[in-house]
């Protein structure tokens, strides 16, 4: 009975590390695909900020142009702090 539980904590113990695994990794790819996003952002904030001063757009445009490149910056961060907790997890998990 001890060895069959001992069995079953460990089979649940490394599935809980390879899920906390590939959560690391799924965050690991959106932080990079939020950095190509987040160089979009700023191309396309710059490019209002020159229609801006050529009297094509308004300041509004700007400023929504603005809170999305910021949207996208939070978006960032709030990957890292997942990616950052699934890390704290996995150490946890292992004993580490």
């Amino acid at each position: 009975m001890t060895e069959n539980n001992r069995e079953v904590f460990l089979f649940n113990n490394n599935l809980e590390q390879i899920q906390q695994h590939e959560n690391i990794a799924r965050y690991q790819k959106l932080m990079a695909q939020d950095g190509e996003i987040i160089s979009l952002r700023q191309a396309v904030r710059k490019a209002a900020e020159s229609k801006l001063a050529h009297g094509i757009i308004d300041a509004n445009d700007l400023v929504r142009e603005i809170n999305q490149e910021h949207t996208a910056y939070v978006q960032q961060s709030m990957h890292e702090i997942e990616m950052l907790k699934e890390i704290y997890d996995n150490n946890y998990t292992t004993n580490n």
